[in-house]
């Protein structure tokens, strides 16, 4: 009987450290990619050239805020 536990105790250490060397390897290969957008954000940049199109291209400028803005008369 005590050969049974100790072959099932050595099986069952041998697939926990598999487990942990294989989870550590995806977490390395996922530390190096880039992070992807979410749907939200894209939603909403696609959004923006949606009405961009739409407006036709009319895009606010920022003006120099050194820079007098018109007069108007």
């Amino acid at each position: 009987m005590d050969g049974d536990t100790y072959v099932m105790e050595w099986i069952v250490k041998t697939r926990l450290a598999e487990a942990r060397a294989q989870s550590a390897r995806y977490a390395l290969v996922a530390s190096l990619r880039r992070p992807r957008p979410s749907v939200l954000a894209l939603a909403g940049l696609a959004l923006i050239r949606i009405g961009r199109w739409l407006g036709g291209h009319r895009t606010a400028r920022r003006r120099d805020p050194r820079v007098p803005s018109p007069s108007l008369p």
